[in-house]
């Protein structure tokens, strides 16, 4: 009997009701699982040797709590159809979640399926003859279905590469969507490495992809792994996972995992995106042997400006197969500040942004970095908000012009310095600061800052213009009633 006809079986003759009080399946007159159903419970009375990887089982289930629906067991996931998923060829630990859910189970539903003529959406393999080496190819946030970052990047190299996209967006929690759980998912991949032959295995990825990236390097045992920034742990306060997965917020910690070779697991970040910064640090102070390299002034996507650098693919060639460490020096530097510091200024900046609250006691490391880093934009734009909250105009004007130097295009910075002139009275200093803001990122806040400075100088048809211009932008009700008062003055 093959594996469709079993299906076809089940599907005729298994009886999907709760007033079962038992059912069997033969497998040419053999046991597969016996089970018992004795009112919403169920007992497996027998689990016999059965080696197909092809059989599922699910559980109904009804008011799960959350905390028993989170139970840490591979065997155990529930799915979008609320069901719990079973998937283990040997069926084992089925009776450990059983017992934990039998409570809330109401029906139970069994399929045989031929996994190893289906293919998946989220995986495609691009195998290159000759080569025992492969690489994990994640990608990032928002990829569509069937659609894979770093296709092109890896079009010539002397490796297989597997695409991978977690089309959802949750940051690889479960491997990828296609998969019932993380187990089936790892069980697939790890027999895709076995079919091409691998002897040497490396992880490729960016933001959640470079999650992806240091998740399955660890699990994968990979011999390097290339991580562009990865975040530590999900749901970080202020980052881009906490909008894909708000509710697993402090877990995933990278830091927990071990790597085969960590000398040659390779991170990059930019420091504009602090999470990303913050990650990198935390990373490196668990694992001192690993690699960090940061761009300056770059925000979280970096992988194009890497790209333009080196080409990304040479990357991967250069640590990966030559272990040519000097190309990181064309990508950016690896000046670290020490992890305390660190800590110090993520809990300045979320109670920034979520409090809207200046903490004068993180003054001395602000100012101590920014000193340390002059170059580094962000820094000395928190150095001013320090100095904003103590209303030290001078320090104010100083540190936003050392935020503009370090970052030209600091568009808030720029701002924050207009208003600041604005209100000292030097309006021409503010105007030649919005005038360079208005032709790089025009917004609401700039052009009624630029409107009233226009008509203090009685500029009144050039005021009228920049009326018009903010017309067209894509304003919310509130700003287009402070348009309307402007425009009936």
């Amino acid at each position: 009997m093959n594996i469709l006809e079993i299906s076809e079986y089940i599907k005729k003759y298994i009886i999907k009701s709760k007033f079962l009080k038992k059912f069997w399946i033969w497998k040419n007159l053999g046991i597969i699982i016996d089970l018992d159903i004795f009112g919403n419970n169920i007992v497996i009375s027998s689990v016999p040797n059965f080696k197909t990887n092809s059989l599922k089982v699910y559980f109904y289930s009804r008011n799960m709590p959350d905390s028993l629906s989170s139970f840490e067991n591979k065997n155990l996931l529930k799915d979008e159809k609320n069901r719990f998923v079973i998937f283990d060829g040997s069926l084992e630990n089925i009776n450990q979640a059983i017992h934990i859910v039998n409570q809330y189970i109401y029906d139970v539903q069994i399929e045989l399926m031929d996994n190893n003529s289906k293919s998946y959406d989220s995986i495609l393999v691009k195998q290159k003859d000759g080569s025992t080496a492969t690489i994990l190819a994640f990608s990032s946030v928002g990829t569509k279905k069937g659609s894979f970052i770093f296709y092109k990047t890896f079009e010539n190299i002397d490796a297989n590469v597997v695409f991978i996209n977690d089309y959802k967006s949750h940051w690889y929690t479960n491997g990828t969507p296609d998969f019932f759980n993380e187990y089936e998912f790892e069980k697939y991949i790890r027999d895709i490495l076995l079919n091409l032959g691998t002897k040497e295995l490396f992880t490729f990825g960016s933001s959640m992809g470079g999650y992806g990236a240091m998740k399955y390097g660890s699990v994968f045992e990979a011999d390097g792994v290339i991580a562009m920034t990865p975040e530590v742990e999900l749901a970080i306060p202020l980052s881009k996972s906490i909008l894909k997965v708000p509710n697993l917020q402090g877990s995933g910690d990278l830091c927990r995992l071990k790597f085969k070779n960590p000398k040659k697991v390779y991170l990059f970040s930019g420091n504009s995106d602090f999470v990303d910064y913050y990650s990198s640090i935390k990373l490196k102070e668990n694992n001192p042997e690993f690699s960090v390299t940061i761009l300056n002034n770059m925000p979280h996507i970096i992988a194009a400006t890497i790209h333009e650098k080196v080409d990304l693919s040479r990357l991967a060639k250069d640590l990966f197969f030559e272990n040519n460490k000097s190309v990181l020096a064309q990508i950016g530097h690896d000046r670290l500040l020490d992890y305390q510091t660190v800590l110090d200024i993520k809990t300045f900046r979320e109670k920034v942004r979520l409090e809207k609250i200046t903490d004068l006691s993180y003054k001395k490391s602000l100012i101590k970095t920014a000193f340390e880093f002059p170059e580094w934009s962000l820094m000395q734009y928190y150095s001013y908000l320090i100095f904003k909250a103590e209303k030290d105009v001078v320090q104010q004007e100083e540190y936003l012009l050392k935020t503009l130097q370090a970052k030209k295009k600091h568009t808030t910075a720029r701002l924050d310095l207009a208003k600041l002139y604005f209100t000292q009275g030097e309006l021409y200093k503010a105007l030649d600061h919005l005038l360079i803001l208005k032709e790089h990122k025009f917004s609401f806040s700039c052009g009624e800052l630029l409107y009233k400075i226009l008509v203090k100088l009685e500029k009144i048809d050039e005021a009228k213009n920049v009326l018009k211009d903010m017309g067209k932008l894509d304003l919310n009700d509130k700003q287009k009633k402070v348009l309307d008062s402007y425009l009936y003055v």
